[in-house]
């Protein structure tokens, strides 16, 4: 329940997102990245979450959307893609709070989703 309207307006806001968190949220509910090409003269394609992002914080069911998440229908693939945000010590509340307290708040969430679908998972409640 940290997360707030503030939170959002903070991050839209934002010329570059919080390192990782708003990727995260995208991953957790299923929002695809973009493909853009590298500007660094190699021509190497990278994903790019930043647009999707913007479009997903824009929405104003946004903050509503985030308690809809079905926690127990977040597929192990999921989890998996998420593991290298968890391990980032950059991807902890109280490093993402230092540029950005509403980035903190959503890397709550993502930890808290995670940590919940392992639970679920530990005690045979998830169905994969």
């Amino acid at each position: 329940r940290t997360l707030r309207k503030f939170a959002v307006i903070e991050i839209t806001a934002m010329k570059s997102p919080p390192e990782g968190t708003l990727e995260a949220v995208c991953i957790i509910k299923g929002i695809k990245p973009t493909n853009v090409i590298v500007h660094d003269g190699t021509g190497v394609w990278s994903l790019d979450y930043w647009a999707a992002a913007k479009r997903m914080v824009g929405d104003s069911r946004f903050l509503p959307s985030l308690c809809e998440v079905n926690q127990d229908s977040i597929s192990e693939a999921t989890i998996k893609k998420l593991r290298p945000y968890l391990a980032n010590e950059s991807f902890s509340p109280e490093a993402v709070a230092q540029s950005s307290p509403g980035g903190a708040a959503l890397c709550k969430w993502v930890r808290a989703v995670v940590r919940y679908r392992e639970v679920s998972k530990a005690i045979g409640k998830s169905g994969d």
